[in-house]
């Protein structure tokens, strides 16, 4: 799992936040695999409309973002970038997600704000799937 793990911070960093507000997204419907995975875990926690869009659409980049095909992955690849998101919210909140998003799509971006730590955020989520 260290090559995984290594690929979800790489990719973490790498889509950022693009991709996570409600505007539809074209890449969304490159990998239908993927979606239905997500769509199965993510939309079954639903507490709100607009935050579960959010976190599909999280998800969906995440996973996207990864480029792993290998369907045997995806589920692993789906809860890693669950929990990260879950954690942003939970440590920042939706408003700051909202608002970071929207400043990385208004400037273009792709760097998150530096006392997020993903990398530690990641790291966390494997260590808890993994175990």
């Amino acid at each position: 799992m260290n090559k995984l793990t290594s690929v979800l911070i790489a990719l973490v960093m790498a889509t950022a936040l693009a991709g996570c507000s409600d505007e539809k997204d074209t890449e969304t419907a490159q990998t239908t695999n993927a979606n239905n995975i997500v769509q199965d875990s993510v939309i079954s926690n639903k507490k709100d409309d607009s935050t579960s869009s959010f976190k599909k659409n999280f998800v969906s980049s995440c996973i996207l973002g990864s480029g792993i095909t290998d369907d045997a992955l995806i589920p692993q690849i789906t809860e890693v970038c669950g929990c990260t998101y879950d954690s942003i919210i939970k440590n920042y909140g939706i408003t700051e997600f909202i608002r970071v998003d929207m400043e990385m799509r208004k400037n273009g971006s792709k760097s998150l704000p530096k006392e997020w730590n993903i990398d530690n955020i990641v790291e966390q989520c494997m260590t808890k799937i993994e175990g």
